[in-house]
């Protein structure tokens, strides 16, 4: 089984038919302890957008792996990258086995410009899973071409699914950081 949880319930993106404002996503726990996630096998840090509150997502993972001795899988579903960032984004790599990182519909020449500066960071060969969803609508208005995709694990054209509903395998938790 695996808990999804969404750390942060803020977003910089505001997407038309977002999946985490439908229905399927608001029937979830509030999780008041985060011990209760440690008998899942793996572990989705997701939002909003958790890297709005990076450092609090750097402490989530380093209570889990390294407080709690959490052995499972932590994955983080993103979608915003900064060059700023990039500091914690390494830190994040210590403690995560992947990112899921999706590149949505509404994304600006700037968004795509730092999804290339991702792509050339981001570490070969490093036992980290980089997966990448890209919005299969961004193709008409975008040459993805000169975008080295070498180090993603997997690239993917994301079709976009009104009312996206939660995988069976999953429980929805929230466990909001912001206010932590």
């Amino acid at each position: 089984m695996k808990a999804r949880v969404i750390v942060t319930l803020e977003c910089n993106r505001h997407c038309e038919g977002c999946s985490n404002t439908h229905d399927a996503f608001l029937q979830h726990e509030v999780l008041d302890n985060i011990r209760d996630l440690l008998s899942y096998e793996e572990i989705i840090i997701t939002g909003g957008e958790p890297m709005l509150i990076p450092d609090k997502v750097i402490l989530f993972a380093h209570v889990l792996r390294r407080r709690l001795n959490y052995e499972g899988k932590i994955y983080m579903y993103t979608a915003l990258f900064k060059k700023d960032l990039w500091t914690e984004y390494r830190d994040l790599f210590t403690y995560i086995n992947g990112i899921h990182f999706t590149i949505h519909d509404g994304a600006s020449d700037q968004d795509v410009m730092e999804l290339k500066l991702l792509s050339e960071r981001l570490p070969q060969q490093s036992g980290i899973s980089f997966r990448l969803d890209i919005d299969t609508r961004l193709y008409e208005r975008y040459d993805f071409s000169n975008i080295n995709f070498s180090a993603w694990s997997v690239v993917r054209r994301l079709k976009w699914l009104d009312n996206c509903k939660l995988p069976e395998e999953e429980k929805l938790f929230i466990f909001d950081l912001k206010g932590a």
